[in-house]
């Protein structure tokens, strides 16, 4: 039974990720033909700097609630609204500089508002991540190709149609931040109504042993992201958007 449990789950676990990066790398294809070497250049930029600058809000927190609970499911409490609530107050305010430093370093308007949509789809993306780990606790991995794959098919048939006509990055970044609130929304709603309502209270004193414990994890993470997109951070720094747009174009067939 335990064997039969793992597999099913791993098997959800892998459809989600599978039929994600299915939807999302047509979309990619579509993107660089319809874009153009700057605007795609700039999408790219846009979403390896947001990845950096919300890397505090991805540190292993979900992993830490995964752990707990899955342990003691009665720690969900403790546990849920406090990681939702610290991802927003390490992202928001790095995203606020990211967004001010950009305005002000004099990049384009159309660069700043790709920055800002991506950089809030991005930080939904990371609160519906919670839901996704309680599911895991909970071992109802079911829920998660649901979630996943609805919001990488909806914003890469929006996106697409939007390309198709003449849409240009500023409106496929919106297109990307409507996908992951709806995807944020659906996953709230399958875990309330299917696993469980956590109960919706905040306990700062949490939230400092929450980073300690996620620290291991955390570390290797923001590790990670920088290896895969401080590459991409600093070419857009000294190169054009069109050598962005190139590079860009290669790494997302390598990722």
């Amino acid at each position: 039974m335990t064997g039969s449990r793992v597999l099913a789950n791993t098997g959800y676990r892998l459809l989600a990720d599978v039929g994600g990066k299915l939807g999302s790398v047509v979309l990619f294809i579509v993107m660089g033909r319809k874009l153009g070497d700057a605007s795609f250049g700039i999408f790219t930029f846009a979403y390896s700097l947001v990845a950096i600058v919300t890397a505090l809000a991805d540190f292993g927190q979900d992993k830490v609630l995964t752990r707990e609970v899955a342990r003691e499911r009665g720690l969900l409490d403790r546990y849920f609204l406090n990681t939702l609530v610290l991802k927003l107050g390490l992202a928001l305010p790095a995203l606020a500089v990211a967004v001010a430093v950009l305005a002000v370093g004099g990049r384009s308007e159309e660069t700043v508002a790709t920055v800002a949509l991506l950089g809030a789809a991005v930080l939904v993306d990371l609160l519906a991540s919670t839901a996704y780990a309680t599911f895991q606790a909970y071992e109802r991995l079911e829920f998660i190709p649901v979630a996943l794959i609805t919001e990488r098919f909806v914003t890469a048939g929006a996106g697409i149609a939007a390309l198709l006509l003449g849409a240009g990055v500023v409106t496929v970044a919106a297109i990307f931040l409507g996908g992951a609130l709806l995807t944020f929304v659906l996953a709230m709603r399958l875990l309330f109504r299917h696993v469980v309502r956590p109960a919706f209270r905040i306990e700062r004193s949490r939230w400092w042993p929450l980073m300690l414990a996620a620290a291991p994890i955390g570390l290797a993470g923001i590790a990670s992201v920088f290896l895969f997109r401080v590459d991409t951070v600093l070419l857009a720094a000294f190169k054009s958007d069109a050598a962005v747009d190139n590079y860009g174009a290669a790494y997302r067939l390598f990722e």
